[in-house]
């Protein structure tokens, strides 16, 4: 009923701007005022002065006055006299009751002095937050009402804030209306907040917010109570907080914030239903709202759970960088979705896993930190142990490969740590860290195959809800399976509904091996790109993590991920490692499904690539992109036959890179040369506009 209630006031504002057809410029002036609260509140204030600015004139010895409505207010104007322009058939209710009021004077002073009764008549049921004020139109005054809403306006539906519980809440919070309070109880935290945010930003209505039964409340809690205040300040509306407790007041006192809010303590004016009992069973809704679980598998043990990462979060604080996620309109236009880049790569040492590796560090007790740790790798895990353990002021000892590159040695060696090579490759060197481990008395920290590790990696996951919860997809790189796992663990048990995507390398498809035989399974090893997500084995703790969270696995080639680095560098300047761009790599290979349209982040996981390797990444990048060709042809071995060749070339603005002459070891006869090129082009097309050419004016092009 309150819907039907909505679309007659709707219908109404429409008529009422008709009436008003013949004043041109007063009727500009009320779509204007429905757009902008400052010139609303003008017209409010000072009409006379706003309408001699627009030279607007009123007739002689006529007032005017605007009213506004609200969300919990609605005026309504009953003409002076029966309108022709009212007194037609109408199926609305709202309309055919002041239509009724103009002929009947009984009615239409049941209608000013209660409302309510005299819409029922009709058949005309309001919402009961909605109080509405029918005033008369005196003969000497002119009396305007301004709708709520820009869009009421224009014939759309008006909104009303309804009396209940908020919904869509993630657990931890409950939130409920109750008129024009707001009632809160749990956490106001960086999961939650948002939706506290949703809420006080779309009231138009002076709000109480009464935090009686609120526990914690974080930075992300603050910016929330900021933004909606702010909000609310616009549309000339006030926030209140009621019944703040000890606690929350000790932290607005403690960041500077206790000025900025006008506090009430109205312990004894709680609105109605916010007894102890009602509060109890706010607090138990907070606590056990719906959720959803994905693939559960009883049998198997999760090593994960969302309050660890929470836990995670609150450990590695301001140790860590909070990652921006940025929209790219370019890589938007050529995956057919809304994409955003969470960029990782600009963390301290490079890449993500730092969070991780302090996440695990400050977990030791302080016998373990002076005994110090060890772990065994060649890339980015190396540095962010060795890097966390220099904040921290824990001894560090590295094993890597012999075969290490000397960069990646000098740049862990840079934080501090103690480097020992051993073995030709990374399962030599885990034996040696595990034996380390041993003799020595470390703790070793693991890649990804550790709660702790996985729990620091899962707080990326709590930075994209609180930066955009309006994600549909989130796609993470798939190595030994932390990253996605931690992720995966704090977005489905917020919201299931989300997505989570995981890209592997195609020559080393781990996990979704494991998937697929439905335990751990380890894979031969190959060289990749994306080394950083080689992984032979995936992890025993992670393993089950992915089954039940993870939506679906993927993989990319390696044309696809050197491709995928050559346009990230082009198009966005972010200098992305193989393992980073292979989130990316799936998109603009079009190998998710239900992307179209859809709001999604990809998680650029590193930016730490080898120069020379990058040079290598970047040539396949662009022979795959037909910006790099080699042609071999096969010429008469005579003078002027190479400048022919070299003039179509030229016409073809094909910029030559290489050229090389082959008699002995070629395909040419006696009295021939085979000549190959490397030429500079601008795509297939250009490509084969050349061979074309070529065929064209009779050269012998070698295609095998």
């Amino acid at each position: 009923m309150a819907q039907s209630f909505d679309r007659a006031i709707a219908q109404l504002y429409r008529d009422y701007l008709e009436l008003l057809n013949a004043f041109g410029d007063f009727r500009k002036l009320l779509r204007e005022a429905g757009a902008d609260m400052a010139l609303r509140r003008r017209l409010v204030g000072a009409p006379e002065q706003v309408l001699l600015e627009r030279g607007i004139r009123l007739p002689d010895n006529t007032e005017i006055e605007f009213l506004v409505n609200t969300p919990h207010r609605l005026h309504l104007i009953l003409p002076p006299i029966a309108d022709k322009a009212l007194l037609v058939a109408t199926s609305n209710p709202v309309k055919r009751a002041i239509v009724r009021a103009c002929s009947d004077a009984a009615y239409r002073a049941s209608l000013i002095n209660e409302p309510s009764q005299a819409f029922a008549r009709e058949k005309c049921e309001m919402p009961e937050a909605v109080e509405v004020s029918v005033r008369e139109m005196p003969n000497d005054k002119l009396l305007v009402v301004l709708p709520e809403h820009p869009n009421a306006a224009f014939g759309e539906q008006t909104h009303h804030l309804t009396n209940g519980a908020v919904k869509e809440i993630p657990r931890g919070l409950s939130l409920e209306w109750q008129g024009s309070n707001l009632i809160a109880a749990g956490r106001i935290d960086a999961i939650t907040a948002p939706a506290l945010r949703r809420e006080l930003e779309r009231a138009r209505l002076d709000v109480d917010l009464v935090l009686a039964g609120v526990t914690f409340l974080s930075s992300a809690g603050l910016g929330a109570l900021l933004a909606g205040q702010k909000s609310l300040l616009a549309q000339d509306c006030h926030l209140r907080l009621v019944d703040v407790p000890e606690a929350v007041c000790t932290i607005l006192e403690t960041v500077g914030f206790i000025d900025l809010f006008e506090i009430i303590d109205r312990e004894s004016q709680k609105p109605n239903g916010t007894d102890s009992n009602h509060f109890a069973q706010l607090f138990l809704k907070a606590s056990t709202c719906t959720r959803a679980y994905g693939r559960l598998r009883p049998h198997e043990a999760i090593s994960v759970s969302f309050s660890d990462v929470q836990q995670a979060r609150q450990r590695i604080g301001n140790l860590v960088l909070v990652t921006p996620i940025t929209y790219s309109e370019k890589l938007s236009a050529i995956t057919d979705c809304r994409l955003y880049l969470k960029l990782e790569n600009l963390q301290m040492t490079g890449a993500y896993k730092e969070r991780g590796a302090f996440s695990k560090s400050l977990r030791l007790s302080e016998q373990e930190k002076r005994a110090g740790i060890v772990t065994s790798s060649a890339g980015n895990h190396a540095q962010a142990v060795a890097y966390a353990a220099k904040r921290i002021g824990i001894p560090a000892t590295i094993v890597m490969p012999e075969t290490t590159p000397l960069s990646k040695v000098q740049g862990t060696q840079a934080f501090g740590a103690s480097i020992v090579l051993h073995g030709d490759n990374y399962d030599a060197a885990f034996q040696r860290a595990k034996e380390l481990q041993q003799q020595q008395g470390y703790t070793f920290v693991h890649a990804f195959d550790d709660p702790d590790v996985i729990a620091g990696q899962g707080t990326i996951g709590l930075e994209l809800l609180e930066q955009n919860p309006y994600l549909d997809i989130i796609v993470v790189p798939i190595g030994g399976g932390g990253l996605i796992s931690g992720i995966a663990v704090a977005i489905k048990e917020i919201n299931p509904k989300i997505r989570i995507i995981g890209v592997e390398a195609a020559a080393m498809p781990g996990m979704y091996t494991s998937l697929s035989a439905g335990k751990v399974t380890t894979i031969s090893s190959r060289s990749s790109i994306a080394e950083g997500i080689a992984v032979a084995t995936v992890g025993s703790l992670t393993f089950p993590i992915v089954q039940k969270y993870v939506d679906d696995i993927v993989t990319v080639t390696e044309e696809e991920i050197a491709n995928a680095i050559l346009l990230l560098l082009e198009q966005e300047k972010t200098l992305v490692e193989g393992a980073g761009s292979v989130g990316f790599a799936a998109l603009c290979n079009q190998k998710i499904q239900g992307v179209s349209g859809k709001n999604v982040a990809v998680i650029v996981s590193g930016g730490n690539i080898d120069l020379n390797i990058l040079s290598k990444i970047l040539e396949r990048g662009r022979l795959k992109d037909g910006r790099l060709t080699h042609l071999k042809v096969i010429l008469p071995d005579k003078p002027g036959s190479l400048v022919e060749l070299s003039a179509l070339l030229a016409g073809h603005h094909a910029n030559v890179l290489q050229i090389i002459h082959e008699r002995s070891f070629s395909q040419a006869n006696l009295g021939e040369v085979q000549v190959s090129f490397t030429l500079e082009t601008k795509g297939h097309q250009h490509v084969q506009e050349i061979f074309t050419s070529l065929a064209e004016k009779g050269f012998h092009l070698i295609t095998a």
